[in-house]
């Protein structure tokens, strides 16, 4: 199986679709609740998630995007009616709660204008005092380059940071700075290590990007039974990067029996939540009659929904669609893609999904 280059560990391209996360910590404190995500926060937690570059391929692309858990309706209502003003002040007066809800506002621009630099600025002082969360976002702000100079040996200094007090997004995105050698010696076995304590929180990214390892045999012996558990754990929480690789993982009979339905089951889930690969391999799957009937209007509308994401083997594959049924599908907007973030490495190339798929018929064809 390829594996992205710029990405960390397992499913398709580490892809490079990942998403950053950032968290964001309710206040509790002076009465100043504003949306938040920890683990140790006293109010109900909430991901804002940040864009940044890198992923995987089947059991991809931080790349690929952890899941967003917004507080109870109720909750936020109670955030929105705070006043900016007594969450600076308490800021001011080094209420670390405070500090960081500052710079969760002032990154997302809530209550107060957008401003990157501030942000990093009060993510600064409550990090300065410990808080792993902040400790996180700001070694975030220096991945992206954010509000600070882009610095990666800052970004890993501060996941570190955070790490070592058992913050899980910050031991996942330093198990992508070790698999990619961002900021530090590129250390297979050192990604290993922090995706393994990431994944024993059930951190779904972090599940994933460990499965992909052991798909691999990066840092680990190669063990596919190993990697379809944690790619199943993952995917179970929904996490769409986690479910293409399963996906691939029945497809391909790699640690599991080959099942052509559990494999489209799997990428329809992927394909669901918007994974362009997965729609690509769907769209495929569909268009050959392989662990689905045979349908070319499901081909062209998911051969469709992955070229308006701009993946070019969809888009060849909707011309050639077009001119086998008589008819050429009108060219997909492409708009502006999404910027890659550091979330998976692609799990196989497009020429390796018609490899499978072509093998595939063949192997149906010598069992008639």
């Amino acid at each position: 199986m390829n594996r992205a280059p710029e990405a960390p560990p397992p499913a398709r391209s580490l892809a490079v679709s990942s998403a950053l996360h950032l968290a964001f910590f309710s206040l509790a404190l002076f009465g100043a609740h504003l949306l938040g995500s920890v683990s140790t926060a006293p109010v109900p937690p909430m991901e804002i998630v940040i864009s940044t570059p890198a992923k995987v391929e089947a059991a991809p692309e931080k790349p690929a995007v952890a899941p967003v858990k917004p507080p109870p309706k109720a909750q936020v209502a109670r955030n929105h009616e705070e006043p900016m003003s007594r969450t600076r002040k308490a800021a001011e007066y080094g209420n670390v709660h405070a500090q960081f809800a500052l710079g969760g506002s002032y990154y997302i621009g809530r209550g107060v204008a957008q401003n990157y630099g501030e942000a990093a600025s009060w993510f600064r002082k409550a990090a300065d005092q410990g808080d792993s969360r902040a400790q996180s976002n700001l070694g975030t702000m220096y991945y992206e380059g954010h509000g600070v100079a882009q610095s990666y040996a800052q970004a890993a200094f501060w996941y570190r940071k955070s790490a070592d007090q058992g913050y899980a997004d910050a031991q996942s995105m330093l198990g992508v700075m070790h698999y990619q050698g961002l900021g530090v010696a590129k250390n297979y076995r050192e990604a290993v290590s922090w995706f393994r304590k990431a994944a024993e929180q059930r951190y779904p990214e972090a599940q994933y990007y460990l499965g992909g390892m052991y798909r691999d045999g990066d840092g680990v012996a190669k063990d596919y039974e190993e990697a379809v558990a944690l790619f199943r754990k993952a995917a179970e929480h929904r996490y769409a990067p986690a479910s293409y690789a399963l996906g691939l993982m029945y497809f391909q009979g790699h640690g599991v029996v080959r099942d052509y339905q559990m494999a489209a089951t799997w990428l329809g889930k992927a394909a669901e939540h918007g994974q362009a690969d997965a729609q690509y391999f769907l769209g495929a799957m569909y268009d050959l009659g392989l662990g689905v009937v045979k349908s070319p209007g499901e081909a062209l509308f998911w051969y469709r929904a992955a070229a308006e994401q701009g993946n070019a083997a969809a888009q060849g594959a909707l011309r050639e669609l077009g001119k086998s049924h008589g008819n050429t599908p009108g060219a997909p907007s492409q708009g502006q893609r999404p910027k890659p973030g550091p979330t998976a490495p692609t799990v196989v190339s497009h020429e390796e999904i018609w490899d499978m798929i072509h093998a595939a018929i063949n192997r149906r064809a010598g069992d008639k």
